[in-house]
């Protein structure tokens, strides 16, 4: 069956925004289930290569750890966007959760630009995509925003097309706020 503007924009952009996939009821719920996770659970001795003062800002396996919250990743608006690329039999890989609070540095969220699993097709990026020919979908990370994330609080920020560059972005611009990928800006 044909597939949503959603999932034909996360193909060829990189990325998707979905809104208002959950009620403000859920949202409010979601927040409290996180937060008593993050209230009953040391941070994750994974993260020792941040500063300290970063290590707690995550929680992993979180869906292991309030059916609440694992219940949402099977949030129909989610899988309908999802499926089309990855199939029915998709499953997670990953699940954690982040509490970004405002800071001077590290403020696109993640810290700084990377790649998350990948490129999976390396290539020398002067050696463009051939749009004629869909770009495979190995992987897709979801955010689900429980609260406004203003910019010092360091959002997810993406850069449009970027996933097709076949290269992760210059080590010497991992901070920058004008990192560009073929004349595409941050959004």
């Amino acid at each position: 069956e044909p597939a949503s503007a959603y999932s034909h924009q996360l193909e060829s952009e990189g990325y998707t925004v979905i809104r208002d996939v959950l009620s403000t009821g859920e949202i409010t719920s979601l927040r409290k289930a996180a937060s008593a996770v993050y209230d009953t659970h040391n941070p994750d001795m994974r993260n020792t290569h941040l500063p300290p003062e970063e290590q707690a800002d995550f929680r992993y396996e979180m869906f292991n750890r309030d059916c609440e919250i694992q219940a949402v990743i099977g949030h129909r608006a989610i899988l309908d966007v999802i499926e089309p690329l990855l199939g029915e039999d998709c499953h997670v890989i990953a699940n954690t959760c982040w509490r970004n609070p405002p800071r001077e540095k590290n403020r696109q969220g993640g810290g700084g630009w990377h790649v998350d699993a990948g490129p999976h097709i390396p290539h020398d990026p002067a050696v463009r995509w051939d749009e004629r020919i869909p770009y495979p979908v190995f992987a897709i990370g979801t955010h689900i925003y429980l609260e406004d994330c203003p910019l010092a609080c360091g959002p997810t920020a993406v850069i449009p097309g970027s996933h097709k560059c076949g290269t992760p972005p210059p080590s010497d611009q991992r901070d920058s706020d004008t990192l560009t990928c073929y004349d595409k800006s941050p959004v």
